[in-house]
């Protein structure tokens, strides 16, 4: 009887052992993780005037839309794109 609990003791200490070597791979292992970062770059343009709002609806999504072009000039141009 006494062989027995011995032999149950000891083989519940190895399915213990067992998992905690199991879960504890996961944590041995290392991940190589790649990430975008994105570097603020010096430029010189001038900060371009915001179009104002105003009754005429047209006319102030033309100014909208000539604001956004210019600003994606400012932009390649930083980049350095033409």
């Amino acid at each position: 009887m006494i062989n027995k609990a011995k032999a149950l003791k000891s083989l519940s200490t190895l399915i213990i052992l067992t998992l905690f070597v199991y879960f504890m791979k996961g944590c041995a292992e290392p991940k190589v993780v790649f990430k975008e970062v994105k570097v603020p770059v010096a430029c010189d343009v001038k900060e371009r005037k915001k179009p104002l709002k105003n009754a005429n609806v047209l006319e102030y999504l033309k100014e909208v839309l000539v604001y956004a072009e210019g600003l994606e000039k400012d932009l390649n141009y930083c980049k350095g794109k033409k």
